[in-house]
C-alpha cells in the first residue's frame, strides 16, 4: 500500500517530510543499457519540490536476466542559494498489507527475514507481530553487535517482497522493520547521519533492490548474492568441512575440566562428529592467551595432551579466542573479574582510545588493541 501523503523516496528537512516532488514528464527518459548485470532498461525520473529548493532524480533499472527485480537509486540536488540540511534520507518506504492477498487474515500476517545484526542471539527469521519494531541499524550498536546482511524479506504463502541495498562497502544506515498504526508492515532504508548540501551540490543515496518472490528467503538471498557477485564481490568458496557439525566445550560452560573434555570423545565418535572446540576460558586472561592453570595444571603440555588424544581418535580440535581484546583490571564478565593482562601492563600504548582519551571497550567491557599498529599485528 502507498500512503497518498507520503512517498517511497523522500527526505526530512527541519523535521518535515519532503514528499512533494512534482514529476517532470518532459525530463523523463527511457533507454536500453548494458551493465555488469547484463542488458536491460533504465528509466530516469526527475521532479522538484515546491517546499524545498531540491531536485529529486530517481533511476529505475530493469534487467532481462532478473525479471523479478528492480534496481533503484535516488539523487538529490540543492537548487537554492543556501546550504540544505537533510536530516534523514529515506529509500523505498513501503507498506505491506497481508489482507490484499488473504482478506480474512490480519494486515501483519507475514514472516520476515531480517539480515541486520543488532542484538545478541536475535532471531533473524520470525513471524511479524502487531508490536514488531526493529531498528535494523547496519552499523555497530552500543552492545557491540552490528553489521549483518543488508536485506529484508517479508512473505506469506502467496508472495514475498525483498528489499536490499547493493552497495559494495558497508553503510551506516538503518533498515527498520515495524508494524505501523494500521497494522501494515513498514520497511525502508533510512540514513543515520544528516547530509549537508551546498548550493548546486548533489547527494547520491543508496543503490537498492526491490524484488518479488514466492516462498521463503533462500531465493531473495541467492538473488542478492548473484547481483553482488556480478559487481565484483568475491565470495569465498566454502570447504565441505564448513557444513560439518561441531561439538563445543561450552556444553560445560566456563569451568570445564580435562576429564570432561576427554570423557566426551567416545560419544563424539558414536555420533559421527569429528570437530570439537576448546571454548571460552581455556586461557588465563583475555589478551595474554596462556593456558589457565586451574584447568590445565601443566599449561601447554596439558593442552597438547588433550589435542593429541582427539587426533588419535580421528577428531579435530579448534581453539576459541577473541582477537584484539584484552583485560585491563576493569570490570568483569560472567566468567570472572578482569585482572591486568600482561600485554596491557607492558604495552598500554597499544590500546585504542576514544575522543576523550578513555579506552574503547567491546561488548564484554574489554579494552581493544589497535590493529593498525605493526607491533599489535606481530603480537596477534
Amino acid at each position: 500500500r502507498l500512503d497518498p501523503q507520503s512517498s517511497p523516496q523522500q527526505v526530512r528537512i527541519g523535521g518535515q517530510a519532503i514528499v512533494d516532488f512534482a514529476l517532470d514528464l518532459a525530463a523523463t527518459t527511457r533507454e536500453r543499457i548494458v551493465t555488469a548485470w547484463g542488458s536491460g532498461e533504465r528509466w530516469t525520473l526527475r521532479g522538484c519540490s515546491a517546499t524545498a529548493a531540491l531536485r529529486q532524480t530517481t533511476v529505475v533499472e530493469y534487467y532481462d536476466a532478473y525479471p523479478q527485480a528492480l534496481v533503484l537509486q535516488t539523487y538529490y540536488e540543492n537548487l537554492g542559494p543556501g546550504t540544505l540540511v537533510l536530516d534523514c534520507v529515506i529509500q523505498n518506504d513501503l507498506r505491506l498489507d497481508a489482507t490484499l492477498t488473504h482478506p480474512l487474515g490480519r494486515p501483519h500476517d507475514f514472516w520476515a527475514f531480517d539480515g541486520a545484526s543488532w542484538e545478541w542471539q536475535q532471531k533473524i527469521v520470525f513471524p511479524i507481530r502487531p508490536d514488531t519494531d526493529y531498528p535494523g541499524y547496519l552499523g555497530q550498536v552500543a552492545s557491540g553487535e552490528g553489521g549483518g546482511i543488508p536485506l529484508l524479506y517479508v512473505w506469506n504463502w502467496r508472495a514475498g517482497l525483498a528489499l536490499a541495498h547493493l552497495e559494495m562497502t558497508p553503510v551506516l544506515w538503518y533498515m527498520p522493520l515495524r508494524t505501523d498504526e494500521h497494522g501494515w508492515v513498514a520497511v525502508s532504508f533510512q540514513s543515520g547521519e544528516p547530509v549537508y548540501l551546498r548550493p548546486g551540490q548533489r547527494y547520491t543515496a543508496l543503490r537498492t533492490m526491490l524484488s518479488v518472490h514466492h516462498g521463503d528467503y533462500f531465493e531473495p538471498l541467492r538473488l542478492y548474492s548473484t547481483l553482488m557477485t556480478a559487481q565484483g564481490w568475491k565470495v569465498a568458496k566454502p570447504s565441505p568441512e564448513a557444513y560439518e557439525p561441531a561439538w563445543s566445550s561450552w556444553g560445560y560452560e566456563f569451568n570445564y575440566t580435562m576429564a570432561e573434555m576427554l570423557g566426551v570423545i567416545p560419544m563424539l565418535r558414536e555420533l559421527g562428529i569429528h570437530w570439537a572446540v576448546l571454548d571460552d576460558r581455556w586461557f588465563d586472561a583475555y589478551g595474554d592467551w596462556m593456558p589457565r592453570r586451574d584447568t590445565f595444571p601443566r599449561g601447554e603440555e596439558d593442552i597438547k595432551q588433550l589435542v593429541d588424544a582427539y587426533h588419535l581418535e580421528g577428531l579435530r580440535v579448534q581453539l576459541w579466542w577473541y582477537p584484539l581484546a584484552a583485560e585491563d583490571d576493569q570490570r568483569a564478565w560472567a566468567s570472572h573479574a578482569y585482572a591486568l593482562s600482561q600485554v596491557i601492563a607492558e604495552h598500554p600504548d597499544w590500546v585504542i582510545l576514544d575522543e576523550q582519551g578513555s579506552r574503547v571497550r567491546n561488548n564484554r567491557h574489554l579494552a581493544i588493541l589497535c590493529p593498525a599498529l605493526p607491533e599489535v599485528q606481530a603480537y596477534i
